[in-house]
């Protein structure tokens, strides 16, 4: 599949594009038809002066933001063809040309940008010539603010990490806080931090500064939510501060389970799993502030080696719990909820609903208005159901596994990760990441317990979809091709006799049309369902032997000369045309009764090789 381009053209750049290239001019000053919020006036007037080389990198962070909010990276189904992964170019007008021309910068630039959004490319072309001018007499004589001046500098999105972060931090000493935000066109995201810097501005007198940053796509609506390169913007709006008042660097709070992030489903690649606090991605941009602010430059993680769970213990140790039921979480508050104030089904929700319970404060987690209760309600889509599967399993593994086998099965995204993590040596690295896992999946599995005993009633039935049914039918231990399995079956036995209750197939070419259209119809939500797993009928695998299915249906139709034993002797040939990790179902459509015993007939195949012998009358 063709892959375009994006060219952006920034502050009035101009450049040679190609005819059929996309292409997108940006430009934030109000004399240039601006189609980009970004709110520089307003930010260097609260730091009275920011250096030009630091406005440049604002303005670089906010088109790169914008850019990405923009140009939609396409279906997630469609991760596997590569078409998540985009290329872009951008031509940048700046104050410091002689800096941002440096190929070391460019480079480092693009690095950073790459392994952080999973994009493919990012190229940058500056141009000189670009001035705004002074915002004030302060700004004109290069005079920076001095309340940010000594404080400690943090991010802060008004989630529960950040919130932790910030309160420990103000309840152990008593240096000043500077906090960092980015606000977007969302007036949740800016009212949660709002009244949570509130809170600890009276709680800490005199101790808490915010610093909040505006920047959004106005000129177009906004295509891609996954926002993976909003972490550079934070990063550049809290690195524009530190180096315009002399601070080495600044604080990110964020726990080590977000962090390395390992991937659920193996088709969660690239892009399609967020990279914003990896270890690598700390080292790249602090490699890149160290080369804009000519200094030392450290972005400290001190919540690597911790679990959400310990995190929200923590606050609850230094008495700030009460706060939790501000702090917004979800990365869905775009979506039509109501008056909650979380989706309840997001990634994030599912982790602080866990995390909340396995810290034994259940309680504040029920008061959150979540727009749907996962432990007692079914979820409102079938990827919801899957984002909460994909949890628990992962948990369970992580949970059960020992060193050796983490090793085995994480191997390279470890790998990605041990030159950038604290330890003498590869073994002490290895050991400290899975045992941050090991104690990840052992609090989900008590917060697991917590709620079936708080929330299972014995006098009543179980909602089916609920969290509480899936953990009774043991989903979360069900592989994923075996969950599609059972989909595939329940489906067919309900739909075949209802389409052959007048007219029987012709012979089984025809059986197989019938099966592929009613499977066809519910495509859609098999991948939604089940993402990770490629499935077709064999009449459609030109090539058994290369097949690239994860599962295959076979067919087999009991009548006339087909008897069950002639049919069970075609099943036992098929079971040597597909490599051993192909799982085979065969759908055997028996209308007349042919098979008098199903266990004996299907258990025979069933034991020599991992396949399935569905019935269906």
């Amino acid at each position: 599949m063709s892959r375009a381009t994006h060219y952006l053209l920034c502050n009035g750049a101009e450049a040679a594009i190609p005819s059929d290239a996309k292409c997108l001019r940006l430009d934030y000053r109000s004399d240039k038809q601006p189609n980009v919020r970004i709110a520089l006036p307003g930010f260097v007037r609260q730091l009275l002066h920011i250096p030009p080389r630091l406005l440049d990198l604002l303005e670089i962070a906010a088109y790169v933001y914008c850019a990405d909010r923009w140009s939609h990276r396409g279906a997630k189904s469609a991760v596997e063809y590569h078409t998540w992964n985009r290329d872009f170019i951008f031509h940048i007008r700046v104050r410091d040309f002689q800096f941002w021309s440096h190929a070391e910068v460019t480079n480092q630039l693009s690095a950073a940008l790459t392994f952080l959004s999973g994009d493919r490319t990012f190229g940058f072309s500056f141009q000189p010539g670009h001035t705004t001018p002074p915002e004030s007499l302060f700004d004109l004589q290069g005079i920076p603010a001095t309340d940010a001046a000594g404080a400690r500098i943090a991010l802060f999105s008004g989630g529960l990490d950040s919130l932790a972060g910030a309160y420990q931090f103000l309840k152990s000493g008593d240096t000043k806080l500077c906090l960092v935000s980015h606000r977007s066109s969302q007036p949740q995201i800016g009212k949660t931090q709002g009244q949570l810097i509130a809170a600890l501005q009276t709680r800490f007198p005199s101790r808490v500064q915010h610093y909040r940053f505006e920047c959004n796509l106005t000129g177009h609506r906004a295509a891609e939510e996954t926002q993976r390169t909003r972490m550079f913007l934070y990063s550049a709006i809290a690195a524009a501060i530190a180096g315009t008042v002399d601070t080495k660097g600044f604080v990110i709070f964020e726990n080590g389970i977000t962090s390395f992030n390992f991937l659920r489903r193996q088709e969660l690649i690239n892009a399609r799993a967020t990279r914003t606090t990896h270890p690598k991605t700390i080292h790249l941009l602090s490699k890149l502030f160290h080369s804009v602010t000519d200094d030392a430059f450290e972005i400290a993680t001190p919540f690597l080696w911790k679990t959400k769970s310990d995190v929200i213990r923590e606050l609850s140790a230094a008495t700030g719990a009460e706060l939790m039921p501000s702090a917004v979480s979800c990365s869905r508050t775009f979506l039509k909820i109501g008056s909650a104030t979380h989706c309840g089904e997001c990634s994030q929700c599912v982790d602080r609903r866990f995390a909340s319970y396995a810290a034994d404060l259940a309680d504040i987690d029920d008061s959150v208005p979540y727009a749907v209760n996962f432990v007692v309600n079914p979820s409102s889509n079938e990827e919801a159901k899957t984002t909460l599967v994909d949890y628990v399993r992962q948990a369970h593994e992580f949970a059960t596994w020992n060193e050796d086998h983490f090793a085995i099965e994480l191997f390279g995204q470890i790998t990605e990760a041990l030159d950038y993590v604290g330890a003498a040596t590869d073994e002490e690295r290895l050991n400290k990441i899975s045992g941050l896992c090991r104690r990840h999946g052992k609090q989900v599995m008590k917060a697991l317990a917590l709620m079936r005993n708080k929330h299972d009633n014995l006098e009543a039935s179980i909602t089916p979809g609920s969290l509480l049914s899936l953990v009774a039918d043991r989903e979360y231990l069900k592989e994923p091709v075996t969950r599609l399995v059972r989909a595939i079956c329940e489906r067919l036995s309900t739909a075949l006799p209802i389409a052959f209750q007048k007219n029987a197939p012709k012979d089984e070419p025809d059986l197989n049309d019938k099966i592929s259209a009613l499977l066809a119809g519910e495509g859609p939500r098999f991948e939604r369902e089940h993402p990770a797993v490629r499935f077709g009928l064999a009449t459609a695998v030109p090539d058994h032997s290369a097949t690239a299915h994860d599962l295959v249906l076979e067919t087999k139709y009991i009548r006339g000369n087909t008897s069950p034993s002639r049919a069970s002797e075609g099943m036992a040939a098929d079971l040597v045309k597909y490599p051993p990790d192909v799982r085979i179902l065969f759908i055997v459509y028996d209308p007349h009764r042919a098979i008098s015993d199903d266990s004996a007939f299907g258990s025979a195949l069933e034991q020599r090789r991992e396949c399935t012998v569905h019935i269906i009358r």
